[in-house]
């Protein structure tokens, strides 16, 4: 009888990038850049198609240019808000301290000095709000740009949750959260490793 070779997991890090087909790529760019916060970075010339590529919070957004056929395929513009579709959620800074401390609330700058040598440089990517503000921040700020959007709170045995949920120009769901206060846990003992689990739990 021949012996089963054990099967694993494949050997990954982390996620790369979220890739979008829009609409109009420009329009769709100015968004993510204006109200998300993303940076446009640098795309490979060797992609023969209309597109852009942005960078922040530690993720990539690639978007791509609809060709004719695939305008159809596309969500509808004006829709209801239904926190069940599909969605890319961004957990929301809570306070003062997070921004200051916490990697991920910053945006890189990559300054090229010359061939040799590449400068990294980081900004603060909110503005400055206390914890209980946050999410209000957050609504105001879709308020002053004109994006309609639904606010909703999990309350998980006190553990409160906010969520906002609103559509990006191309008609698909962004949710902005604080899902980082519920726990992560696996429902099962597992000797397997959860990537950058330590430094989520560290942070509540």
């Amino acid at each position: 009888m021949a012996i089963q070779k054990e099967k694993h997991t494949l050997p990954l890090k982390s996620l790369n990038h979220v890739s979008r087909v829009c609409r109009n790529v420009h329009a769709t760019t100015h968004f993510y850049e204006k109200v998300l916060g993303f940076i446009p970075i640098v795309r490979p010339g060797a992609l023969k198609f209309d597109g852009a590529w942005l960078h922040n919070y530690g993720i990539s957004v690639h978007l791509l240019q609809a060709e004719n056929q695939e305008l159809a395929t596309l969500p509808p513009v004006e829709k209801e808000i239904n926190s069940r579709d599909d969605h890319l959620s961004f957990q929301v800074c809570r306070s003062v301290d997070e921004i200051v401390t916490n990697s991920e609330c910053f945006k890189t700058l990559l300054i090229v000095v010359n061939e040799n040598c590449l400068l990294f440089l980081q900004i603060a990517a909110f503005p400055v709000v206390g914890q209980s503000d946050s999410i209000l921040g957050v609504e105001q700020a879709l308020q002053d740009h004109g994006i309609k959007y639904t606010r909703t709170t999990i309350d998980e045995n006190g553990v409160q949750i906010e969520q906002v949920f609103f559509h990006d120009p191309d008609g698909f769901m962004i949710e902005i959260c604080t899902c980082e206060k519920f726990p992560v846990q696996p429902l099962i003992p597992t000797s397997a490793s959860i990537c950058n689990l330590a430094p989520a739990l560290s942070a509540r």
